[in-house]
């Protein structure tokens, strides 16, 4: 346990605060609020993944449709994030728009393990929009022009084929759909 928290601490003063000296009590309080949400759980999940060289750039998705197309578009999201060494985060919204009517966005259950921001918009991100509805190779981020001067990108459509994701499936049944033993009393 005592390992475990000075890792915590130790990435919070380097992810979070971006400073490997941080202040302690600052250091302790952030620890705090992040153990009463329950977030440090999906920090350490997330870091396992996270960039060998500290990436910069960040990988997001324009969630549409329902809960079918969502997990197409976080599963290939979060894939692409691992296989380039990107950050996932994606716009936490309250419904995604459908061709029907809206649809709801389950962050709070099925989603809860996904990194969410409130702020993605003002992020400068370079739209790769679906084409074609089939597989089709993403370009990787080196291949995509002007990438160094935006903060990464984001995928708009529905990129509906296992083809995307395949590699990380294990992983991805495991991160999306994991029932920690804390959980299980709530079944």
């Amino acid at each position: 346990m005592r390992l475990k928290k000075y890792i915590s601490y130790r990435l919070i003063q380097l992810i979070i605060l971006k400073d490997a000296s941080a202040n302690l009590k600052l250091t302790r309080y952030i620890y705090n609020k992040l153990i009463n949400i329950k977030l440090i759980n999906r920090i350490i999940d997330f870091l396992k993944f996270k960039a060998k060289n500290n990436p910069t750039k960040i990988v997001s998705a324009e969630i549409i449709g329902g809960i079918g197309n969502q997990l197409f578009q976080i599963a290939n999201t979060l894939a692409y994030a691992w296989k380039y060494s990107l950050i996932p985060v994606f716009k936490r919204i309250k419904e995604s728009p459908s061709m029907i009517k809206t649809r709801p966005v389950y962050w709070k259950t099925v989603f809860r393990k996904i990194p969410v921001t409130k702020h993605l918009l003002s992020l400068k991100l370079i739209p790769i929009i679906e084409t074609e509805f089939f597989y089709h190779e993403i370009p990787s981020p080196t291949q995509i022009p002007n990438i160094h001067n935006k903060k990464g990108i984001i995928f708009k459509g529905y990129y509906q084929s296992v083809e995307y994701f395949d590699i990380y499936r294990n992983i991805l049944l495991k991160y999306l759909f994991f029932i920690s033993p804390s959980e299980k009393i709530y079944l």
